[in-house]
């Protein structure tokens, strides 16, 4: 949800930008980054107070993060790709 939002904020002419929206700018890099930290289960107790089930496996953990990294980089590309195409 982070990348769909990131990915699809417009900013001007209807809204201020997201770079100069210093404040939703920390707030999705905050989110994303604890979607990571959570992600690579780095921290039990973080987990727990989520309330999040161990990942079954260090493989799995790392083909999670890799499709987090990935999802990021291609939303963002297609959508300044199609953004250039239609412009």
């Amino acid at each position: 949800q982070v990348n769909v939002f990131f990915v699809n904020y417009r900013g001007h002419p209807f809204m201020q930008s997201l770079w100069e929206n210093k404040s939703m700018q920390r707030l999705l890099a905050f989110t994303w980054s604890l979607s990571v930290l959570l992600s690579l289960d780095i921290s039990p107790d973080l987990g727990e107070l989520f309330e999040l089930v161990p990942l079954p496996s260090e493989a799995y953990r790392n083909k999670l993060v890799t499709i987090l990294l990935l999802d990021t980089l291609f939303s963002a590309l297609v959508e300044y790709g199609v953004r250039q195409f239609l412009e």
